[in-house]
């Protein structure tokens, strides 16, 4: 009873603003309405989102008209707020996804119906099952501009805070910092690296002389990072005089109480299926340590990280 049956049939929607429709997925209690949905929809149709942004790109995950018929009521699945984890939806280039299965569009920019559900739930099945973890998240385009709001699952990437996605003007009061560079491409070392111990051999071979504990080798950064920064915050970049927003985020960590260096990471425990890749953070593993770790000379302070921070 009330089973859905899925058709052969896509449903194009367009999303002119980029910007509106990709809070509008972050937070589907946003007043913005970006979505332009064609007509005779039906249920256990697939719904495909193209963004308008520089080059065209398209939410690489298919959702599902239910029984209800709704589309609006589709989309707004991206996320689910019930899950203990969230993970944003990727980005795909529209010519991408052409090249990868012929799939094609009107070039009048109106939403469609089109056929060819399998092919285009397997190619972007592929692309969820081995995604790169930084895709689009270099240049200076829209598209690098939605795929690091999108990452940023309505938080500010500075302080942590939420930026308000269901205010009617949360379109002008969050600040996208984008980057040359993908934070992969290019990292440099926060200091050198100490001089290597000279190594030593007892006279009968390997011994307890030979045992030899590994020593902290400082941190390698990229020069910046995305980001996505509230008004504060954006204050703060603009007024304290810093030359990236990583520089900024570190600003927000006590320096080394040891070496003074302002690279300190906060520390957090425990299993998890996706480690964060932020440089301000570091995974100890199963066993909580000190709160805080200098990324320069390894020094480590403060009270034991709770498990679950971070």
């Amino acid at each position: 009873m009330g089973e859905t049956v899925a058709t052969n049939r896509i449903q194009v929607v367009r999303a002119t603003a980029w910007r509106d429709a990709v809070i509008k997925i972050l937070e589907p209690r946003s007043p913005y309405r970006p979505w332009r949905i064609p007509a005779g929809i039906k249920r256990g149709d697939a719904v495909l989102v193209v963004l308008e942004t520089n080059p065209v790109s398209v939410i690489a995950d298919i959702r599902e008209v239910g029984v209800d018929g709704s589309a609006l009521r589709a989309l707004a699945r991206f996320l689910d707020s019930g899950l203990p984890w969230r993970e944003p939806p990727a980005l795909l280039e529209l010519a991408t996804l052409r090249a990868l299965t012929g799939f094609s569009l009107p070039d009048d920019g109106d939403p469609a119906t089109v056929l060819g559900r399998a092919a285009l739930t397997t190619a972007i099945g592929q692309r969820q099952a081995a995604p790169s973890g930084g895709d689009y998240l270099d240049g200076h385009t829209s598209l690098a501009a939605a795929a690091i709001l999108l990452v940023s699952l309505g938080r500010c990437t500075g302080c942590g805070d939420k930026l308000g996605l269901a205010a009617a003007d949360a379109r002008d009061r969050l600040h996208i910092r984008s980057v040359d560079l993908a934070p992969s491409q290019r990292r440099v070392p926060v200091a050198d690296d100490p001089p290597e111990e000279p190594r030593r051999l007892s006279q009968q071979g390997y011994g307890p002389d030979d045992i030899r504990i590994g020593v902290w080798r400082p941190g390698r950064f990229p020069t910046d990072w995305p980001a996505v920064l509230c008004d504060t915050c954006h204050g703060r970049m603009q007024h304290g005089g810093f030359d990236s927003f990583l520089r900024l985020r570190f600003s927000l960590h006590p320096p080394c109480p040891s070496c003074a260096a302002q690279w300190t990471m906060r520390t957090y425990a425990g299993f998890a299926a996706v480690l964060r890749s932020e440089p301000w953070m570091f995974h100890t593993g199963c066993c909580p340590r000190r709160i805080w770790v200098c990324a320069a000379c390894g020094h480590e302070w403060g009270p034991s990280s709770d498990p679950e921070a971070g």
